[in-house]
């Protein structure tokens, strides 16, 4: 039922349903009640720039594992009852311009992997978020002042995990919070480097591939820990023979 000029939509006989999609209805106000719809896995929403909220019956969908609602432009609040989704992975909001919060139950979600904030120009913070997260991406939320617990998610993740935080161009972020962060990012890299150098040593034949993170984040100036600086709008990088070794932890560069 994609693109779609549907205003409102009764929807019966749901109980084998696993897959809603209602992207780019762009006339779309309301949802259903989905309250019999309990074997539900996807609710895809992108693009239904009409509406405003959810339905309170998203809370009987406990084998949700996606909810998209990217690019719903007119979404002001999610619900508290988001935490009782208990098989949710994968939050995308990414391009919600009027939504303003993120209800503090969000931290419930145990199985959340993926949480997708881009561009959601008037969030003005993020509450704490649940530890099994491996991709954040909050790049371009100017309105963001606070953040509750990425120090808590770096201290709590494993070293083996691959993890993505992307929180560029959040200028109005404390100085001293993104300091924090940087420092709790090159620990985790130290761990990571770590674990990945002992599995090395394990495996007889090398053929280990290690996995890869990053962190981004933004901010007005170098810090001081760099070494090395230059003018320019390019890069250049040229490795020593031997750089591989038990002391290599990655590489990090930043552009002002």
């Amino acid at each position: 039922m994609e693109r779609t000029n549907l205003r409102f939509l009764i929807l019966k006989n749901l109980v084998n349903l696993k897959e809603i999609d209602l992207s780019y209805s762009r006339q779309l106000k309301k949802l259903p009640d989905l309250s019999q719809a309990r074997n539900l896995e996807n609710l895809l929403l992108k693009a239904c720039s009409s509406l405003v909220e959810t339905h309170s019956s998203i809370q009987y969908l406990s084998k949700l594992v996606t909810l998209d609602m990217r690019l719903c432009k007119n979404l002001n609040r999610l619900p508290s009852s988001l935490c009782e989704l208990i098989s949710l992975q994968r939050l995308y909001l990414s391009g919600c311009s009027n939504l303003r919060r993120i209800p503090e139950s969000i931290i419930n979600l145990s199985k959340l992997e993926l949480l997708h904030l881009k561009n959601c120009s008037k969030l003005l913070s993020l509450p704490e978020l649940p530890c099994n997260l491996f991709s954040v991406g909050v790049r371009r939320c100017t309105s963001l002042e606070a953040l509750s617990s990425f120090s808590f998610l770096f201290s709590a993740m494993s070293p083996h995990n691959d993890q993505y935080f992307n929180l560029s161009d959040c200028l109005k972020l404390d100085q001293n919070e993104l300091k924090g962060i940087a420092e709790d990012a090159l620990q985790k890299i130290q761990q990571k480097a770590t674990s990945w150098w002992m599995k090395l040593k394990e495996e007889t034949d090398y053929k280990y591939k290690p996995s890869c993170g990053g962190i981004y984040f933004p901010g007005s100036e170098i810090p001081k820990w760099f070494r090395f600086s230059s003018m320019g709008s390019s890069i250049e990088f040229k490795p020593q023979s031997d750089w591989i070794n038990n002391e290599y932890l990655g590489i990090a560069f930043c552009a002002v």
